[in-house]
């Protein structure tokens, strides 16, 4: 007997299941597309205006009103959020040179020779004034920059001289006492300020303020 012939093949409706992507496809649509890139680092959070500035003082000698017949300086000690000024005559400044170098404390720069016309009495010509003002703007910045190595009595002359209890900044003050001068390099920090004011500070408690200068025509 010969089996019954197969029943004709109906047709059938076509599949409505996708095929099977190749592989990889999915992954390189999924990368391609710009709702997965991935997202764009946060940038850093801003830094405070001016905070780097802090920890740098910019130091400048500048010529001032005459004062009672006599020769006036300015010296403008300035952060990015304080200006501290203090007007003081040449006497000052040669009394602050003298009390470092007996401290020993070395400075690169030179100090202003005292001119024998003004020794005498004699007032000293509108240009040689302004010679001397760019040599004390020199020397001084020299002398705070030095101040990071300074012994504690010479951080005391430097610190009465400025006047820095009047100052009103404690990051100026740091700055100073650190020596953290700006330049173009802008230098790189020293030991941390809190330090040496605490030692100032302490050295002061036992010192004798010297007299004033005797008054002369500086």
């Amino acid at each position: 007997d010969h089996p019954p012939p197969a029943p004709p093949s109906l047709p059938t409706a076509p599949s409505s299941t996708p095929s099977p992507a190749k592989p990889g496809r999915t992954l390189l649509k999924r990368l391609a597309s710009p709702l997965a890139a991935a997202p764009a680092p946060a940038p850093p959070p801003a830094e405070a205006p001016g905070r780097g500035e802090d920890l740098l003082v910019h130091v400048a000698v500048r010529r001032a009103a005459p004062r009672n017949g006599h020769p006036m300086y300015e010296v403008r000690l300035s952060n990015a959020s304080h200006l501290h000024t203090v007007e003081c005559r040449f006497g000052a400044f040669r009394a602050l040179d003298s009390d470092l170098q007996h401290q020993q404390v070395t400075i690169n720069a030179s100090f202003p020779p005292t001119l024998k016309k003004s020794s005498l009495g004699l007032a000293l010509s509108d240009q040689q004034l302004s010679q001397r003002c760019n040599l004390l703007d020199k020397w001084l910045k020299a002398t705070v920059a030095a101040a990071g190595a300074m012994p504690d009595m010479g951080l005391v002359a430097l610190r009465d001289f400025l006047r820095l209890d009047e100052c009103g900044s404690q990051p100026l003050v740091d700055a100073i006492y650190d020596g953290h001068v700006a330049t173009p390099a802008d230098g790189a920090p020293g030991a941390p300020a809190a330090d040496r004011v605490a030692r100032a500070a302490g050295a002061a408690a036992h010192t004798t303020h010297p007299a004033a200068p005797p008054a002369s025509p500086e």
